[in-house]
């Protein structure tokens, strides 16, 4: 009965040490893979983000709130837009693609069934977003109409947030460091409330 008891209170404390590990140590969300995140307009950390950490781009400490790498704001720069480069030093641009199914007739997806396929397909190539096609002699096609996305003037720093659209975003340090780019994809959308995206550095 005493083994059992000493055996029952070595269990016990090795699940509340397990426990206590997990919730201090979980991994942190990995900004080199797709992510799928939720902005809340009203939440002090999570309105934003940044896409060099995939963690929310401010920190609340000490009862006040810290730009903590934000780079991607959902309304509060433009009530229900999405704002990019928001941290100091750093400016930025955010083209609108459309909505999934135009995007798709208008690069030539035609064979793509699945809803969300044009977003897998849009990557980068020699330096530029570009468009995997379905065609193995065709490869790669160029993104159309993202003009706006390297223009200097940085004016479209914002664009309403719509759900079903997918867009491209371009973060310009002011230190010299390479440009970042990022695809997001709308998967849900409470307007004035919270916006869910898909998000994913572009890389060769």
């Amino acid at each position: 009965m005493k083994d059992l008891t000493v055996n029952w209170i070595a269990g016990a404390a090795l699940l509340g040490c397990l426990a206590w590990g997990g919730a201090e140590s979980a991994p942190a969300p990995s900004a080199e893979a797709d992510a799928l995140v939720t902005l809340y307009r009203f939440d002090p950390e999570r309105a934003s983000l940044s896409f060099a950490t995939g963690r929310p781009g401010h920190l609340m400490r000490e009862h006040v709130t810290f730009n903590d790498g934000g780079q991607l704001d959902f309304g509060n720069y433009h009530d229900d837009e999405l704002t990019v480069g928001i941290s100091g030093g750093q400016s930025g641009a955010i083209v609108d693609l459309g909505e999934l199914d135009a995007f798709r007739e208008r690069h030539g997806l035609t064979r793509y069934v699945q809803s969300g396929s044009p977003y897998a397909a849009l990557g980068l190539w020699r330096g530029a977003p570009a468009v995997r096609s379905e065609a193995s002699e065709v490869g790669w096609r160029p993104v159309r109409d993202i003009a706006s996305l390297f223009d200097d003037d940085h004016e479209d720093d914002h664009a309403p947030a719509r759900l079903g659209h997918l867009y491209l975003a371009r973060i310009v340090h002011g230190d010299g460091e390479e440009d970042l780019l990022v695809k997001l994809l709308v998967v849900a959308h409470a307007p004035g409330e919270s916006v869910t995206l898909r998000w994913e550095r572009l890389r060769e």
